[in-house]
């Protein structure tokens, strides 16, 4: 009798952290996106198209990434399945934002150097 309750307040309390978890993603992408368009804008108005490019690609990356948690979330409050497929997608996503934003930042930060000792 004990075991059954708790078994069933730990199950519903599983499935309100869910929900929290996924009001999160929702607001995580939501700011993210914002960042993205505040990238390309800063990027228009400075004329960094390249560099604001492909800075604004890594933060679209962000989104795909939250994208996939949220698919999770979806099929997991759905049936209560979690996929491996899903760890997956976001070690791939996570790897092709790193090659493409670090050396972008590398250079970027190569770029403040030399202006901020331009003598």
């Amino acid at each position: 009798m004990f075991e059954q309750r708790l078994i069933l307040l730990l199950s519903r309390f599983n499935k309100l952290l869910h929900i929290a978890l996924a009001i999160a993603l929702v607001i995580a992408s939501l700011m993210i996106v914002w960042q993205f368009s505040v990238e390309v804008i800063s990027a228009i108005v400075h004329g960094h198209f390249v560099r604001g490019f492909l800075q604004s690609l890594g933060t679209l990356f962000l989104v795909w990434t939250l994208s996939s948690l949220i698919s999770a979330e979806i099929s997991y409050l759905q049936n209560g399945i979690f996929q491996v497929r899903v760890f997956i997608e976001v070690v791939i996503i996570t790897l092709l934002r790193q090659i493409i934003v670090e050396p972008v930042q590398i250079v970027s930060a190569q770029q403040n150097m030399v202006e901020s000792f331009d003598l």
